[in-house]
């Protein structure tokens, strides 16, 4: 059963986001066919319509949820419900969500994003330990998640990561800070991608399994890719061991780079453990702090305009020419993401925001709040 005293937090919410979100009120959301959500309890009840359209209109606590049930079930191959409609964070945050089942697989928030779209939602302060298919939004994404974050912890066995434990679909304008731990097919974002994209995101927890481990996705296979995305934080393992990815086959990689230390005693790389068939283009790691010499373990398949760089070189903007400008923020080297805090939407009766600074109207480029990395 629920727990007593549940209650949504400062409406202000918190975090950054890596694209502008301006807050739908809550009549404007009613409007649009949206169910508000404001409490821990108004979330749980999520599971009982899954194809159903909802929006947060505050932070969420789930600290009085000593082991959160995952939204969904996944009983078995035939037998099983994601989220199949829209789950909208409008730039709030859900805040300390307990996952403890390591005897269970399709663990996080969600058990399954089966074709939905989860959107502009912070996870802050996750602990969830689940056995294989863990991750801190949903175990399995065969949806669309995009300008979220995690941050936390996310541990289990098989298919681990800090959005997700394994994704068919696409993954955007994401980041995790999680320290992601397992044993095989371990990934800072997803712990592996079958299909789909990965793009415009970045990880800096630590990674740590024993093989198939990436700081983005542990195994990249049956034509994913992944685009624009760097992992900042260390990565280790025993074997096929990668800054970017711990395994590609048959995908494609451009415009990633890694920076932290990565170890392991074979098939280890700075961005791609083991390559075959794939193509990996425009990336760049740091040979210095990652401790490779070497990019990828390529097996067959194409590399263009990959290259391993000393720390100084990578503060050097000649080697990040071409970068889209539009996606990096080109301001210091090497390149990052801008954030944004969402911005409230704007009362009519009060457009000035009283004692608080007046925001503007959608669209604006005065609305947007740069913060440092």
């Amino acid at each position: 059963p629920p727990p007593t005293g549940l209650k949504s937090a400062d409406s202000k919410g918190s975090g950054g986001f890596l694209q502008q979100i301006t807050r739908l009120s809550e009549d404007e959301a009613i409007a649009q066919g949206y169910t508000v959500i404001k409490t821990a309890q108004d979330l749980d009840n999520i599971r009982n319509n899954l194809s159903g359209k909802y929006i947060l209109m505050g932070d969420i606590d789930l600290s009085g949820y000593d082991n959160w049930d995952p939204i969904g079930h996944w009983n078995s191959n035939t037998d099983y419900a994601g989220l199949a409609g829209t789950f909208d964070g409008n730039g709030y945050v859900i805040k300390n969500l307990t996952i403890n089942r390591p005897t269970e697989d399709k663990v996080g928030l969600f058990t399954y994003n089966q074709g939905g779209t989860i959107k502009n939602v912070g996870l802050e302060n996750v602990e969830v330990i689940g056995r294989e298919h863990a991750g801190g939004i949903t175990g399995i994404n065969d949806g669309s998640i995009s300008n979220a974050y995690v941050t936390g912890c996310v541990s289990g066995k098989y298919r681990v990561g800090g959005i997700t434990g394994g994704s068919g679909g696409s993954i955007s304008n994401t980041y995790t800070t999680c320290n992601i731990t397992g044993t095989n097919y371990v990934g800072g974002l997803s712990g592996d991608a079958t299909s789909g994209t990965l793009s415009n995101s970045y990880t800096t927890g630590c990674i740590s399994g024993s093989e198939f481990v990436g700081g983005v996705v542990g195994s990249l296979y049956s034509a994913a890719t992944i685009s624009n995305s760097y992992a900042a934080g260390s990565v280790s393992g025993s074997r096929y061991i990668g800054g970017i990815a711990g395994e590609e086959i048959n995908s494609t990689i451009s415009n990633t780079y890694a920076t932290g230390s990565i170890t392991g005693t074979s098939y280890t790389r700075g961005l791609v453990g083991y390559s075959y068939n794939g193509a990996i283009s425009n990336s760049i790691w740091d040979i210095e702090k990652t401790g490779q010499t070497l990019g990828t373990g390529d097996y067959g398949g194409t590399e263009t305009n990959n290259k391993g760089l000393t720390s100084d070189e990578m503060k050097d903007a000649a080697n990040w020419a071409g970068w889209d400008t539009t996606v990096w923020d080109l301001s210091s080297y090497p390149p990052t993401f801008k954030k944004y805090t969402p911005t409230d939407p704007i009362d009519p009766d009060n457009p000035g925001g009283g004692d608080t600074p007046s925001v503007t109207h959608k669209g604006s480029i005065l609305s947007l709040i740069h913060i440092s990395e």
